[in-house]
C-alpha cells in the first residue's frame, strides 16, 4: 500500500497513526491469540501424537510400505521381506521371505535367507527394538563368492528389523502439555514453558515492529525496507535463543530475561511509528 501511495492518499484523507493503529491493533489480537494457541496446546499435543504414530508404526511392518505378495524393503537396509499374506494391523504374516546381507568377521559378504510358513512382529519390553519371529521355515547362509553355504532348519528365528525413525529429535520436555510443564522443574522444562509463554508477546512485538519498518517512500528501494525488516527478525530471534540457552543450562531460571528483550523491542518499534506519524516543526525563515 505504500509502494503504491494508497498510504499517502488515506493519511491526506485524515486517516493518521490512530485510524492506522485500529486494524493493525484487531489484527494483532487475533494473531497473538492463534499463535498462543498453537504454542501452548496444539504444539505439544501435535509433537505427542507424531511420537505416538511413530511408535505404533514400529508395531506393524505396514509402516515399511509392506504388501501381501511384493518385495519390499525393509527402513535402515534390514533387507528384502515378502509376504503372501498380512493382517490388517500388519502384525502377522503369512508365508515369509526374507533376506539380508552382512560382513562376516572373515570381510566376506554373506547373503542370509530365512523362510517360514508363517510371521509375526514383537517389541520388546521397553518398545526400544522390534524383531520379526518367523516359525517352521528354513535358513539359508550364503558367503558370496564361497562355496561353502550352510542349510539350517529351524521351528522360530527371530530376526532384528530396524525401528521407523521419527523426525522429532527435539528434547521430550517439548512433547510435555503445558499442565505438566508447570508442574516440573528442570532447565529442560523450564526452558521450554518460556519459549511457549513468550510466542504470543514475540507476536505482538513483531507486527508493531513491522508498521515503522513498512512505511515507504516512492522512491525508495523495493526490497530495502523488507531486508531491513528480515535482519531485525533473526536478530530479536537470536537474543531470545540466546535467552533460552541460557535457561536450558541452567544458569538463569526465568524467562525475565526474554520478556525485557520483547518490551525492549515492543518499545522500540512503538517510538519509531510515533516518530514517524508525530507533527514536524515549522521551520522558520531566517532573517
Amino acid at each position: 500500500m505504500y509502494r503504491e501511495s494508497e498510504m499517502h492518499v488515506l493519511a491526506s484523507s485524515g486517516m493518521g497513526a490512530r485510524g492506522l493503529m485500529l486494524p493493525v491493533s484487531l489484527l494483532a489480537v487475533a494473531v497473538a491469540v492463534l499463535v498462543g494457541i498453537v504454542s501452548l496446546w496444539l504444539g505439544p499435543w501435535a509433537a505427542s501424537t507424531s511420537d505416538t504414530l511413530v511408535a505404533n508404526a514400529n508395531r506393524s511392518v505396514i509402516a515399511a510400505g509392506l504388501d501381501a505378495g511384493r518385495f519390499t524393503s525393509l527402513p535402515g537396509k534390514g533387507g528384502i521381506i515378502l509376504a503372501d499374506t498380512l493382517s490388517r494391523d500388519g502384525s502377522k504374516l503369512g508365508k515369509t521371505f526374507l533376506s539380508t546381507e552382512r560382513i562376516g568377521k572373515d570381510g566376506i559378504h554373506h547373503l542370509k535367507v530365512v523362510t517360514g510358513t508363517h510371521g509375526q512382529l514383537y517389541t520388546e519390553s521397553d518398545g526400544n527394538s522390534r524383531f520379526l519371529a518367523l516359525y517352521t521355515g528354513w535358513q539359508y547362509d550364503i558367503p558370496l563368492g564361497a562355496d561353502n553355504w550352510r542349510k539350517m532348519k529351524y521351528e522360530r528365528n527371530d530376526s532384528s528389523l530396524s525401528d521407523v525413525q521419527s523426525d522429532n529429535e527435539e528434547d521430550p520436555a517439548h512433547e510435555m502439555p503445558t499442565s505438566t510443564l508447570l508442574r516440573t522443574d528442570n532447565p529442560n522444562a523450564r526452558a521450554e514453558l518460556a519459549w511457549r509463554t513468550i510466542a504470543p508477546a514475540m507476536t505482538l512485538a513483531l507486527l508493531m515492529l513491522a508498521l515503522p519498518l513498512s512505511r515507504q517512500s516512492p522512491r525508495e528501494p523495493r526490497y530495502g525496507r523488507l531486508l531491513l525488516a528480515v535482519l531485525s527478525f533473526y536478530l530479536y530471534f537470536l537474543l531470545l535463543e540466546l535467552c533460552r540457552s541460557q535457561i536450558v543450562k541452567g544458569r538463569w531460571h526465568h524467562a525475565t530475561p526474554m520478556w525485557i528483550v520483547t518490551i525492549l523491542v515492543f518499545a522500540l518499534a512503538a517510538w519509531m511509528f510515533r516518530r514517524q506519524y508525530m507533527p514536524r516543526k515549522v521551520r522558520r525563515a531566517g532573517a
